[in-house]
């Protein structure tokens, strides 16, 4: 009984085991273009067709974290923090939602303006160090990559 266990034990333990190569080396995932292009922080510039700064988001501009890998969000929307997940392909294609926010009470920021783009993207378009989130070719968000 006590070897079967082990056996079981040991099965178990290897299946669980990172993967690994011809060599026997641990390999990492396979990176996808998506998370070449989106897997970084993103500090917000513009807002439909507007620019943004301190005067529009007084208190901090927004910014996400995104981390295509785990389909995860983070960030902040110019007044409270905000997490969630997001689906993200190679083609372009991106999603937000469902997205969670911390509910402080800010005046004169236009923070569900925000959300409201965000969760209405459907497509992402980086070019050099800007990414540009749109809704069916209009761009709706654009952030510039923190350092």
């Amino acid at each position: 009984m006590k070897a079967t266990l082990l056996i079981l034990a040991f099965i178990a333990a290897q299946a669980c085991s990172t993967p690994k190569n011809e060599t026997g080396k641990a390999t990492a995932p396979a990176t996808t273009e998506a998370e070449n292009q989106l897997r970084d922080i993103w500090v917000l510039q513009w807002m439909d067709g507007q620019t943004v700064d301190t005067l529009t988001f007084p208190n901090e501009l927004p910014m996400l974290e995104l981390n295509p890998r785990d389909s995860t969000v983070m960030g902040f929307t110019g007044c409270n923090r905000l997490n969630g997940s997001i689906s993200a392909s190679d083609d372009g294609q991106i999603t937000f939602g469902p997205l969670a926010t911390t509910k402080m009470y800010c005046v004169n920021i236009p923070e569900a303006a925000f959300l409201d783009f965000l969760t209405q993207t459907n497509q992402y378009k980086r070019e050099g160090l800007t990414l540009w989130l749109l809704v069916s070719g209009k761009k709706l968000l654009g952030f510039k990559k923190a350092d």
